[in-house]
């Protein structure tokens, strides 16, 4: 569920650093022995000021930390930054600042949403098919986004306008995926969009002799 994407990224974010960066000994060199922890002592720096290149205030660095963690985390290929990112920001030396303005851009640096995105369609399918069925408030919501280290906030962006949006059912969603065409199912360990523990479901659905 998307008003779940918060939680998800936090914990799969948190799984690569203390599973990945902690099995590396230069990994461990910088960040220690549980590099998770070292992300949270960052956090706690933010918020008494130190290396205010993210934000103008602490509340505003904090949010853009939690959203370059994640976005790292979205790409194989970037993944191995994330613990230099973590290190040069707790470090703040000239060169480090440097370092970390060329990542920013080099990562958000991009034309931004296709023209053809619509905000209303993606509202309309996000809150009535990828939205939990206990229906969380925006408190919890945001309760749960400000306990994370990692996560771009997609679902605190929406969840305080979720509950004034007119909802639709979709009486698929409550149907297992069914298909004769062959299919091929690859799922990454720690890929924050494709959850894990979703997957032995959707693998026993696809099951036969063409998939």
């Amino acid at each position: 569920h998307l008003s779940a994407q918060d939680q998800r990224e936090e914990r799969v974010g948190r799984a690569w650093f203390d599973e990945v960066c902690g099995s590396d000994e230069t990994c461990r060199d910088k960040l220690g022995p549980v590099p998770s922890e070292a992300v949270a002592a960052l956090h706690a720096a933010l918020e008494e000021g130190h290396c205010p290149l993210l934000g103008m205030t602490p509340e505003q660095g904090r949010a853009n930390l939690r959203v370059v963690l994640a976005q790292l985390m979205l790409s194989a290929e970037l993944r191995p930054a994330l613990a230099a990112f973590v290190h040069r920001m707790r470090r703040c030396a000239p060169g480090d600042q440097r370092a970390i303005a060329h990542l920013r851009n080099v990562v958000f640096g991009g034309a931004g949403q296709p023209a053809s995105y619509s905000w209303m369609l993606g509202m309309n399918i996000m809150v009535s098919e990828l939205w939990e069925p206990a229906n969380p408030s925006p408190q919890e919501l945001t309760a749960r986004y400000q306990e994370t280290l990692m996560c771009r906030g997609v679902s605190n962006l929406v969840a305080h306008q979720a509950p004034a949006w007119t909802r639709y059912e979709e009486p698929l969603l409550a149907q297992a995926v069914t298909t004769q065409t062959p299919t091929l199912m690859v799922q990454a360990e720690y890929d924050p969009d494709t959850p894990w523990e979703i997957a032995p479901t959707m693998s026993e659905a696809l099951a036969g002799p063409n998939h």
